[in-house]
């Protein structure tokens, strides 16, 4: 929608090198950190992001990590919900989860399993991607709004929920 919908903006929105030259963005709402995840009794070791190549790796169809990952020659088992790999994980359907930090936490509590955090290996921003045509003022408007939002720790609180 934010790409061919004037004035429509869409959050949360990995920036990547790809998306730059899409959209104009209100930015960094988020900074994440992805990883691989598996179930905490798991006898998988995961010391490097060639440890993951030969196993499933679950992630969610649109995700920019599926992008990165399927760029070095992995395969991913998408679905259509982030929150279904969590069940996969947990039934066994998927070896590993590749997901932030932020959302394998909340969905890990939210569903009672237990999670280890095997590696991180990626840092990307997340952002307010808005249509190109949205005004020029607005965008610099929702900017000024995010920074003192981090100025006067909102984000930060705001954050601290889903840790």
């Amino acid at each position: 929608m934010a790409k061919t919908q004037k004035y429509n903006c869409v959050f949360p929105v990995q920036r990547t090198q790809a998306r730059e030259a899409l959209f104009q963005w209100v930015s960094p709402t988020l900074i994440t950190k992805t990883g691989f995840y598996t179930m905490e009794d798991s006898p998988h070791t995961i010391k490097t992001i060639d440890d993951v190549k030969k196993m499933e790796i679950g992630s969610y169809s649109g995700s920019a990590v599926v992008d990165y990952l399927e760029k070095l020659g992995y395969t991913i088992r998408l679905t259509s919900k982030e929150e279904n790999n969590v069940h996969k994980l947990a039934n066994k359907r998927i070896d590993v989860w590749a997901a932030d930090t932020i959302t394998s936490s909340y969905y890990a509590k939210k569903n009672n399993v237990k999670l280890k955090g095997q590696l991180v290996y990626l840092t990307t921003l997340r952002a307010l991607a808005c249509n190109l045509e949205t005004p020029i003022e607005d965008i610099e408007k929702l900017q000024s709004v995010l920074k003192s939002m981090y100025a006067d720790g909102s984000i930060s609180k705001i954050q601290s929920q889903y840790h």
